[in-house]
């Protein structure tokens, strides 16, 4: 039963929980503003970066098949020796859970319909997410903050990308505050980000390259891969942020409603003990009549 000492407590104890819970989306909020706009200036620019990428690949693909129409020796071993690995972006925070669980969906669709690929587990919470829904499904785990990874921690996971041909990242994608989606994205030049459709109605595009194709398709896939996933990296943890932004808010509006049933609870009190104290006087005078 609640009384007026309970009930002082707990209104303190939510005023100083409002406190800190505000506090930290000021914070999420100066995080989100230091980042958004170097994030979103530079979406548009590695897009175009990817699609010449995609072009690059294509190109090469053309070439393999004109020398082996004339019959000529390709025999050069590829130093990749593995084919696809899907890559799970999540959170450290708890507080972004809501965009982490939805880019896990997406993801373990792919999983359960692509049992041979390799999976890489970036984050403590996709880290649990998968252990519950994949018990037995082997995966290799990198406890990485996509905040502030690293040298370290970027190195191990590039010399993970690095071994594999087709490389296909999950993560959450800032469209605003009040929305953040999952996406999909292909690292390793394989899909066009952009025109996709009509590139393949329009044909392949033939291109004059120089010093040569094999320099330029090892570039690529060392320094572009790389680049891309730092980008995707960034915009995950911007998609975290305006998601934990957002599961703040809803905190605050619920400390607030709490705080208004604790007012009206104290109220409650003071006036059922009033109303005591009316009725013990009335006895003491009917006693002394």
């Amino acid at each position: 039963m609640q009384t007026l000492s309970t009930v002082k407590d707990e209104t303190e104890f939510t005023v100083e929980l409002e406190r800190m819970v505000r506090a930290t989306q000021e914070i999420s909020v100066m995080q989100i503003q230091k980042i958004r706009g170097s994030v979103l200036a530079t979406r548009s620019f590695m897009e175009g970066l990817h699609d010449i990428f995609f072009d690059v690949q294509q190109a090469h693909q053309q070439q393999v098949i004109k020398l082996l129409k004339t019959q000529q020796d390709l025999t050069k071993k590829t130093e990749h020796q593995k084919e696809n690995l899907f890559v799970f972006i999540s959170s450290n925070h708890r507080f972004s859970s809501a965009i982490t669980h939805e880019v896990f969906t997406l993801f373990s669709q792919q999983v359960k319909s692509n049992t041979q690929a390799d999976i890489l587990i970036i984050g403590r919470i996709g880290k649990e997410l998968f252990d519950r829904e994949f018990p037995s499904r082997q995966h290799t785990f990198i406890s990485m903050s996509i905040d502030a990874p690293s040298k370290e921690d970027l190195a191990n996971v590039f010399r993970i990308l690095l071994q594999y041909v087709n490389i296909d990242v999950y993560q959450g994608q800032y469209t605003s505050l009040a929305a953040q989606h999952p996406s999909q994205i292909n690292i390793s030049g394989k899909v066009a980000l952009s025109h996709l459709h009509e590139r393949e109605q329009k044909g392949p595009r033939y291109f004059l390259f120089e010093p040569s194709l094999e320099v330029l398709i090892t570039f690529f896939e060392h320094q572009i891969t790389e680049a891309l996933f730092q980008l995707t990296l960034h915009e995950s943890s911007l998609a975290n942020l305006g998601s934990r932004i957002s599961a703040l808010e809803s905190s605050i509006s619920a400390v607030e409603q709490y705080e208004k049933k604790l007012h009206q609870t104290h109220l409650l009190l003071l006036k059922q003990k009033e109303n005591r104290k009316q009725q013990q006087r009335l006895a003491g005078r009917i006693l002394w009549k």
